[in-house]
């Protein structure tokens, strides 16, 4: 089980179709783990976002939208090139 080992433990996770983060917020809370959740919409973002925080989760669970992500690669394809 990982949660009696710290070798097996989740450190990171990155949660892709998160919708509002139950899953990075089950496991920020069980095991500590830093969550990145990705998902397409906007207000499930926000909602994902705000129930972590009600949950004392904001500084390990942050939702954002796919299209933000996108954005960030090619800004960094622009700048890479």
């Amino acid at each position: 089980m990982p949660a009696d080992d710290a070798e097996k433990k989740p450190k990171s996770v990155v949660d892709v179709g998160c919708g509002i983060g139950g899953s990075s917020r089950y496991l920020a809370n069980k095991y500590g783990a830093q969550c990145y959740g990705i998902t397409l919409s906007p207000v499930q973002a926000e909602r994902g976002n705000a129930l972590a925080a009600e949950q004392g989760l904001s500084d390990k669970v942050r939702i954002t939208t796919v299209y933000s992500v996108l954005k960030k690669i090619l800004l960094f394809i622009r700048i890479g090139i």
